[in-house]
């Protein structure tokens, strides 16, 4: 296999191999994750059950080579692959826009990195108007000063980051309008 480097990588790992159970528990430990275990995958041209397996993906803090990942595991590289997408790569761990497959169920899904998996469903159906509208009513009803990080942080943690982020220098005039409400009367 050919190396590559990357932050993320999924893997697909076995439950009945030894060092892949401890590859798994590795980065458990160690890494921002998310996982599930395939055991309802089905053979398309022969309707028998797969193999039992996981599909995991990782997010290290920096780059690393799939071949360092593998020997850092202790699994050989043809178990890693490069995650192009993570959201792709974490809507596959239940099937999500994969009708023809079992669809997994999202509490199935162990991991930091599930977070990531329910916001990016959760805003998939809501149009921009909608995600601007909410982060308007955060801005809106928060009680005392607001900073810009403040609101773009927040802006994050609920999914609406892309439309604070092409708007902000309206959302700045917007939180300072609000701010402009709670100056304490006499200081300029």
């Amino acid at each position: 296999m050919k190396a590559y480097k990357s932050r993320r990588h999924c893997l697909l790992l076995y439950p009945e191999d030894g060092t892949h159970v401890r590859a798994l528990e590795y980065i458990e430990r160690h890494y921002k994750y998310a996982y599930i275990k395939h055991d309802k995958d089905v053979i398309e041209e022969t309707g028998e059950l797969k193999k039992e397996h996981w599909h995991v993906v990782v997010e290290f803090q920096n780059a690393k080579y799939n071949t360092a990942v593998a020997k850092e595991m202790g699994i050989t590289d043809n178990y890693i692959q490069e995650c192009r997408n993570i959201e792709n790569a974490l809507e596959y761990l239940i099937h999500y826009r994969e009708e023809t497959k079992h669809q997994y169920d999202i509490a199935e899904v162990k991991g930091d990195l599930r977070n990531k998996l329910i916001k990016y469903m959760n805003n998939e159906s809501r149009d921009e108007g909608e995600k601007t509208v909410e982060l308007l009513d955060y801005i809106e009803n928060y009680s005392g000063l607001l900073s810009v990080t403040r609101v773009a942080r927040k802006s994050a943690e609920l999914g609406l980051w892309d439309v604070f982020r092409r708007a902000s220098t309206i959302y700045i005039r917007i939180i300072d309008e609000h701010n402009e409400a709670y100056k304490p009367k006499g200081i300029i």
